[in-house]
């Protein structure tokens, strides 16, 4: 019995000793990697500023006219990170106080952001994510304010003057339909954008 206990052993000692040499042992049977490094995707963060103008209309409980409609302009702000090439997670915020007739607009909503270059300096996309928009002048009783969280959409075009700097055109439908009054509220905007 110890006859084959050292067998074994021994055996086990050659193996080991064959391996680690065959494998760390010399330099010769090492050969080394050659793969393609695959670059990392740029992930960048962008910051716009710009320009609005919030059209809004709804049902009026008057003689005069059915529709009452009215435009309002203010500042539109959003804030992104660029994931890839086809896709960006973004921040929106508006408000209009300047106001034409009787009602003001507030937003700000978190939105996923397909996106496409048609060329090396424009970038277009779409827009979808949650927003809650509050309309004064829009509520349950004629001039109250009306407040809706939900879907949100919209489009837009950019145009890099630079690898920093670039402008951008945008639309976003925020209200359809809401409340008593059946609000409907869209907004326009033009603006910088800054790339990080």
């Amino acid at each position: 019995m110890r006859g084959l206990y050292r067998l074994l052993v021994n055996s086990f000692m050659v193996l080991a000793i064959f391996t680690t040499s065959s494998l760390g042992g010399g330099k010769k049977c090492i050969v080394p990697a050659e793969t393609e490094v695959i670059p990392i995707p740029e992930e960048v963060f962008y910051i716009g500023v710009g320009l609005l103008a919030s059209g809004l209309s709804r049902n009026c409980q008057c003689d005069i006219n059915n529709i009452l409609k009215d435009t309002t302009y203010g500042l539109f702000v959003k804030s992104g990170w660029n994931y890839n090439d086809y896709l960006a997670i973004e921040a929106r915020w508006i408000h209009s106080p300047i106001e034409k007739d009787f009602s003001i607009t507030k937003h700000y909503g978190i939105y996923l952001r397909p996106q496409y270059k048609v060329a090396p300096n424009i970038n277009t996309y779409a827009t979808i994510g949650y927003g809650r928009t509050e309309v004064e002048g829009a509520g349950d009783n004629n001039y109250d304010t009306l407040t809706r969280g939900g879907l949100s959409i919209g489009a837009g075009v950019e145009y890099s003057i630079t690898d920093s700097w670039g402008v951008f055109f945008d639309y976003e439908n925020l209200l359809y339909n809401e409340g008593i009054f059946n609000v409907n509220s869209n907004i326009v905007s033009v603006g910088v954008l800054y790339t990080f």
